[in-house]
């Protein structure tokens, strides 16, 4: 008992990096840590006493206090609120904005090793995460998984890439800072888990998260060419950055033009009948194409669709696993592969590739488990199909165009204080209805945008109140912050263009524990 005693006297190092600890690796692996780090680190703090003179000093740092405002901007929106039930989960969700700022800003400086300690196991849960998504894809865990989303199952894919991206950027940044701390062998072994991790982060095909992590590079390579003394590494990193812009341009040119290619048809050419005897369908008017190949061409409904009957219990009339009629993503697998529409072209179909029609895979392509360049062609398959409909439902990208109409709607309607804290929810579901959105019901969510989020539920003043916390840090400091908190920041703030990032558990507290531990780690910043 005594040696407890001792473990928790007030703030006790062991318990403080403990908690720190705790709370990265709840990051991506679970929730529980997350919940059981902060108790941890209130309790440290609570238990070291002095309550009233610490909140003094939070109170005198204006870094902290400013932080710590955005969830005070969640408290005074509960006063032109109704949905009280739904605020009050939201204050909860949002509970690290207020608490991390006032502990770690009030809490002894960690020493460099606890700071340097808290990255590396940030790192560690990474990869530990990133070896359970390769044992859940490659169908270790006995559960073929056809859809990337699936890979993590202890967070979003989404909020797993940005701390991905953290963690890839974190690595130079300690073994430049601390270069002569670290052996050679342990600069081999960062250098590779941040390789992997990139390689990871190919595999998971999260866009958002791919896109973030190449204007992050973009950006370090223009920090590089400020901060660099030597006019050679300047011309080094300023030649990275022109090569990386222009292979990201002919990359993107060559994949849009692959697209929009269409192999030509002779109509006179093609076969009337099936092997069975059955006849065909060919609709030259109908203009859509997977890989090149025409879609209204070589189709027989009925052959078809007997025979995906005899190998599917998801018939060919029911919805696939993303809401879509089986028969149509059927029909554009066979396209994407240049099989014909029958009974043939269904029987050259593998099991793995029924059970990905059957889990909503429209294109063979999308299968490829090491290619950017087919999620991008996915990207434009849903523009094309939206420009053709007008219907984005089931299409992750461009649903976001029907939200963010519905958000700019709905913040033309209270441009001045929002909605409130509890009711973006149902003023989402009453804007849908009035929009006469063709979005189906399922698929009616939030922004998946950040500030607009912000302005739906504060209003112009609380945007700007937004702005404000996320950039004083900056400011205050004349930009002097240091390189790994402009990379967070940065990560952060792409995020926000198109996700909801502090509206789940996972980003929140990503965005808060990181904005606050780096921030008041830095002796500077607690003044």
């Amino acid at each position: 008992m005594n040696k407890l005693l001792l473990f928790i006297k007030p703030y006790h190092p062991q318990v403080y990096v403990a908690a720190l600890a705790m709370a990265v690796i709840g990051l991506p692996l679970s929730k529980v840590l997350i919940s059981i780090s902060m108790f941890l680190m209130l309790g440290n703090w609570l238990l070291e006493g002095a309550v009233k003179e610490k909140l003094k000093l939070f109170l005198k740092n204006k870094i902290a206090v400013v932080l710590a405002s955005l969830y005070v901007l969640h408290l005074i929106g509960l006063l032109w609120t109704s949905d009280f039930g739904y605020a009050f989960k939201d204050l909860k969700t949002k509970l690290p904005l207020l608490l991390l700022p006032l502990i770690l800003s009030t809490t002894p400086v960690p020493e460099v090793k606890h700071f340097r300690t808290v990255l590396h196991i940030f790192l560690f849960a990474l990869f530990c995460e990133t070896i359970v998504g390769v044992y859940n894809l490659y169908g270790f865990s006995g559960k073929i998984i056809t859809n990337m989303r699936e890979m993590t199952s202890h967070v979003s894919h989404i909020r797993f890439s940005l701390m991905l991206c953290l963690g890839i950027f974190s690595v130079p940044y300690l073994i430049h800072k601390w270069k002569d701390e670290y052996s050679q062998s342990q600069k081999i072994v960062l250098g590779s888990v941040a390789a992997w991790f990139i390689f990871f982060l190919v595999i998971l095909q999260a866009a958002n998260g791919l896109i973030i992590f190449f204007a992050t590079a973009l950006f370090s390579l223009f920090y590089m060419i400020l901060k660099s003394e030597s006019s050679k590494l300047k011309f080094v990193f300023f030649s990275a950055l022109i090569i990386a812009i222009v292979a990201a341009a002919v990359w993107t040119t060559s994949t849009i033009t692959k697209f929009n290619h269409v192999n030509q048809v002779n109509i006179s050419e093609l076969d009337s009948l099936t092997a069975l005897g059955n006849p065909y369908t060919h609709n030259l008017n109908d203009k859509r194409v997977e890989n090149g190949n025409l879609l209204g061409i070589y189709v027989a409904w009925e052959e078809m669709e007997q025979a995906w009957n005899k190998r599917s219990v998801i018939k060919f009339t029911d919805k696939d696993k993303n809401g879509n009629m089986v028969c149509f993503t059927l029909e554009r697998f066979l396209t994407s592969k240049d099989y014909r529409k029958d009974a043939e072209g269904v029987a050259k179909l593998t099991d793995v590739e029924i059970m990905a029609i059957q889990n909503g895979v429209a294109n063979y392509r999308y299968l490829d488990k090491l290619s950017f360049s087919d999620r991008l062609y996915e990207i434009l398959w849903e523009f094309e199909d939206y420009r053709r409909n007008g219907n984005p439902s089931g299409h992750s990208v461009v649903q976001r165009f029907e939200y963010w109409k519905a958000g700019w709607n709905i913040f033309n309607e209270n441009k001045i204080l929002g909605v409130g804290t509890g009711d973006v929810a149902s003023a989402y579901k009453e804007q849908y209805v009035k929009m006469k959105s063709p979005l189906e019901e399922r698929f009616r969510k939030r922004a998946h945008n950040q500030y607009l989020t912000i302005a739906v539920t504060f209003g112009a003043v609380g945007f700007m109140w937004f702005l404000i916390s996320l950039l004083y840090p900056l400011v205050v400091h004349h930009f002097k912050s240091g390189y790994l908190y402009a990379v967070f920041l940065v990560i952060v703030l792409l995020s926000f263009i198109s996700e909801d990032t502090l509206e789940s558990q996972a980003g929140l507290t990503f965005f808060a524990f990181f904005n606050s531990f780096i921030l008041f780690s830095n002796k500077m910043l607690r003044k």
